[in-house]
């Protein structure tokens, strides 16, 4: 936690908590959906943190960092401007 705790810490824009729940499975969507999710993220001046469940994004813009689970509750601690959605 203490690496996206780090990285957090940095997002002088601010960032997005981007989570499909416990039930959807981000890396059981389509590929061309992830792919189209990328291209928007891709665009933000925020980063993204994301709940997706493998190890590897490929595509993966330079904003988005993923990570297999997230406390919620953590992240939403932290002192950052968050936009959640």
């Amino acid at each position: 936690m203490q690496d996206i705790q780090d990285w957090l810490d940095n997002a002088t824009e601010g960032f997005i908590l981007f989570s499909l729940g416990s039930n959807v499975k981000s890396s059981k969507l389509p590929q061309e959906r992830i792919t189209a999710i990328l291209g928007v993220l891709s665009k933000l001046k925020v980063k993204v943190l994301w709940k997706f469940e493998k190890e590897d994004l490929p595509g993966r813009p330079a904003n988005v960092k993923i990570s297999k689970w997230l406390s919620q509750q953590d992240v939403l601690g932290t002192s950052t401007l968050i936009i959640f959605f």
